[in-house]
């Protein structure tokens, strides 16, 4: 496969092999954090020997070299990337466990300093307590999974690594469990597959801890059992990503059980001031996570635009823009407008596409929605009503995974629900490059449109990048007769 498999989350995982053949050496995995940048284990990469990467999607091994190396981590450059053209790779979300008792980063020097100094880390309190009935979708589910229900597993005495199969509670009461997914290559052969383990992972004593102990709930494969190689060999390098809204909290260390996984916490990381610039990290980028967040996957939300349609429907439902049984004629200067629309590298950008009923807004929106999902982006149709709840709770978060496309459809009667929508989307700091597209009716400065902007706070006008007016770029007389 070619492509990165995008819905799948994999497209950032890669297998890392150091060595100076491909029968011998050392292997693990890496996450991709920017465009020609791999974060992995310092145990992965032998200084001694080459390093190369490849990504689960292609059979290329690229070139690496280390360009940093610290705190039990790796930086690898890859000069010639194949992932360096998928959108959004070079914005990724870092961020803290929240301590059992809930402390902010107490730091040791340069990365305290840094971080007050420049005026801007004040991290915000983690919402909810992770035991409310009223949140949205958190990352134990909805409050009543059998895995939230997990007692903490006992530590091994020494290394903090947590041993699987070991459920006994350690007695401690009000102790964060973290969802949250590791995406590597498990197992020690030479045919290695990308896999996502589920995990927990306990709240750290303190905000200086040196490691996170991990629980995995998957079992593990019978294949990884063979040999008697660690059950998770090959997964050191490999990301811990707190779930839903995929922050970086940890990289996954060889640990010394077979069984269990320990975590370097990002933080020791970014203590560093070279991986600080070398990763662009500011400040106010580090987030704060600890299990209870009302975090809404706008993803979760959206409706495809393009569906089949099914057998035997009567003819009048093949004419539906969704099905695009009709193939796509003209617009093309309206299509270019909103493709550069959305590749500008502004986080967030509101497009306005007006017309009468029948003038191809739905139709062109679908286009749009195909093309960048192709490229790699999440796009859909937002249905209004699928918001109503999460914009009802204030703590909610509308949180992307990657670059993500909004189709809203006949927004003027609900200006209330899409200018809360406008004004959640602006208060969030850390998505990725988010649009999004409102189909109107009406010509751009009507009433609906004041009343919307008042609604959103004012964020629309300052968001509002981008208006296509359908009614007054008629089809020509060719596109008309194609269309015929």
């Amino acid at each position: 496969m070619d492509t990165p498999p995008h819905r799948l989350g994999l497209e950032r995982a890669v297998e890392v092999h150091s060595g100076h053949d491909g029968l011998a050496g050392v292997t693990g995995s890496g996450y991709v954090i920017g465009a020609d940048l791999v974060l992995t284990c310092a145990d992965v990469v032998d200084p001694a020997a080459p390093c190369r990467v490849r990504p689960p999607w292609s059979s290329h091994w690229a070139a690496a070299e280390p360009v940093w190396r610290g705190h039990g981590g790796v930086l690898l450059r890859v000069p010639e990337s194949p992932w360096s053209a998928v959108p959004g790779i070079d914005q990724v979300r870092w961020a803290r466990v929240a301590t059992i008792s809930g402390d902010t980063p107490a730091g040791d020097g340069a990365y305290r300093r840094s971080l007050v100094g420049e005026g801007g880390y004040q991290p915000r309190s983690p919402a909810g307590d992770g035991g409310s009935g009223d949140r949205l979708r958190s990352p134990a589910g909805d409050g009543g999974s059998d895995a939230d229900q997990l007692p903490l597993p006992a530590g091994d005495g020494e290394s903090g690594a947590y041993r699987l199969g070991s459920p006994a509670g350690d007695g401690a009461s009000g102790v964060h469990r973290l969802r949250c997914v590791a995406r590597g290559f498990a197992g020690s052969g030479r045919r290695r597959v990308a896999q996502t383990l589920s995990c927990l992972v306990a709240s750290p004593t303190s905000a200086v801890s040196e490691v996170l102990t991990v629980s995995v709930l998957d079992s593990a494969p019978a294949s990884l059992w063979e040999g008697g190689a660690g059950v998770w060999e090959g997964m050191a390098g490999a990301a811990l990503l707190a779930e839903p809204a995929q922050q970086i909290i940890g990289l996954i260390a060889p640990g010394p059980v077979g069984h269990s996984l320990a975590a370097i916490p990002v933080t020791s990381l970014l203590g560093d001031e070279r991986f600080r610039e070398l990763t662009a990290f500011t400040p106010g980028r580090l987030e704060t996570v600890a299990g209870g967040e009302s975090s809404v996957i706008l993803p979760d939300l959206l409706i495809p635009a393009r569906e089949q349609p099914p057998q035997d429907c009567p003819d009048w439902r093949l004419l539906l823009p969704r099905h695009a049984v009709v193939p796509f004629l003209g617009r093309q200067e309206e299509l270019a407008e909103l493709r550069e629309w959305a590749a500008d590298a502004t986080p967030l950008s509101v497009a306005v596409l007006t017309g009468r009923s029948g003038t191809g807004k739905t139709r062109l929106a679908g286009e749009l929605c195909e093309e960048l999902a192709e490229a790699g982006w999440d796009t859909g149709f937002l249905p209004l009503d699928a918001v109503c709840v999460p914009l009802s709770d204030p703590a909610a978060t509308l949180d992307a995974l990657r670059p993500t496309l909004l189709v809203v459809d006949h927004p003027e009667p609900s200006a209330p629900l899409v200018g809360e929508l406008v004004r959640r989307l602006a208060r969030h700091r850390h998505n990725p490059r988010t649009r999004l597209l409102l189909l109107a009716r009406e010509p751009g400065e009507a009433e609906w449109w004041r009343r919307l902007d008042t609604a959103a706070g004012g964020w629309l006008r300052r968001l509002n990048t981008t208006t296509v007016h359908l009614n007054t770029r008629p089809l020509t007389l060719t596109e008309r007769t194609l269309h015929a």
